[in-house]
């Protein structure tokens, strides 16, 4: 593989200028990574979702050094994208999820976990995380997924995409979602963010199978149920509601918790990076689609400001792992990367974040 990129050329697209315009964060990661090379001669193999905000990640691989090819970690794939990465000189291979003959890779959702790089993984979603444990993967894993920066894309950004896109296909939210109640399946990082936005517009139910996770959700105020292994006992609390959204990080979630027969009439939403209804459950039968996020329907599926940082934690965590020798197993991104990353946010960003400390038990920085 040679790497022989046009990287003026990307970086000059009217596309990719709009992108980085909005990512002062990505801006100054160019500038670092070309001046220190920290992938260079390194095999990488890329699986992400194809839309705009992601080149400037795959920007800084290839300025960084590496010797790339790009794949598709989902079925969003913007074609825009795509011609502009093959274009600068970029192998674009769709569904291509075999990386044995790479160095590292940077992932979402797991794609590379039946056939993993030589040496290590940067993975950046929940779902991906539970794909390598279940696979018993022996590289070195970066799991940006623990990260503070995550919080500003999944419960800052993406539940106010969730709104858009309300918006956008249903109608007003004051008027759609009005004396609706709304059931969350699943209180991590988005259910926490869909639990706090949407509280304004209707009424809050959440579940989940953790009772110390519930535990938190009742101290802020929002009626709970335990997710059980009685299908039947779980499925009762679900009659009354009127939109059920499933944010657990694992696929099958409904088929598997809940009778079907206690769904029917009721608006679906999936928000996870899997399919969380299941063999059970049409396409047809889940608003928009089963097999992506619901936010994956709009364009941009979430503001790029609040997916600066974690883009660029995805880069950095990869960076980390490159240059440290660490031992085999899932690592969090470590604490100053992340901690760095909030600071830059926080620079850039006239933001309110103070929720996200009252929401997850850490400390403010």
């Amino acid at each position: 593989m040679t790497a022989n990129y046009n990287m003026k050329k990307l970086l000059r697209n009217k596309l990719i200028v709009e992108q980085l315009d909005q990512m002062p964060i990505f801006r100054e990661l160019l500038k670092d990574y070309q001046e220190n090379l920290p992938f260079k001669d390194l095999q990488i193999i890329i699986s992400h979702v194809l839309v705009p905000n992601t080149i400037p990640l795959i920007a800084c691989i290839m300025i960084g050094g590496g010797k790339i090819l790009v794949t598709n970690s989902s079925s969003v794939n913007n074609n825009d994208v795509i011609d502009i990465l093959r274009s600068a000189g970029v192998e674009v291979r769709l569904n291509y999820y075999k990386a044995t003959d790479y160095d590292y890779a940077i992932d979402v959702g797991g794609t590379f976990s039946k056939k993993p790089p030589k040496f290590g993984i940067a993975e950046v979603t929940r779902s991906g995380y539970h794909e390598y444990a279940k696979n018993g993967v022996k590289q070195v894993i970066i799991n940006v997924d623990d990260s503070k920066i995550k919080l500003l894309e999944t419960f800052f950004g993406n539940p106010k995409s969730v709104l858009r896109g309300i918006k956008q296909f249903l109608g007003e939210p004051e008027t759609f979602l009005k004396e609706k109640e709304l059931t969350i399946i699943g209180f991590g990082k988005i259910g926490r963010g869909i639990a706090r936005l949407f509280q304004k517009y209707c009424d809050i139910n959440v579940c989940d199978i953790n009772s110390e996770i519930l535990a938190k959700a009742q101290k802020l105020g929002f009626k709970t149920y335990l997710i059980t292994d009685n299908k039947k006992l779980n499925s009762d609390f679900l009659i009354e509601t009127d939109i059920v959204m499933t944010c657990t990080g694992f696929s099958q979630t409904m088929t598997k918790y809940f009778m079907k027969s206690a769904l029917l009439g009721k608006l679906l939403i999936n928000l996870g990076a899997v399919d969380e209804f299941g063999s059970d459950y049409t396409s047809e039968e889940v608003f928009m689609s089963k097999d992506r996020p619901f936010n994956f329907n709009l364009n941009p599926p979430t503001e790029n400001h609040y997916i600066d940082a974690i883009l660029a934690g995805h880069v950095e965590g990869l960076r980390y792992l490159v240059t440290n020798n660490l031992s085999s197993g899932i690592h969090p991104l470590p604490k100053n990367i992340d901690e760095k990353l909030l600071i830059k946010f926080k620079e850039h960003n006239n933001e309110n974040i103070s929720d996200m400390y009252r929401y997850f038990d850490f400390d403010r920085i």
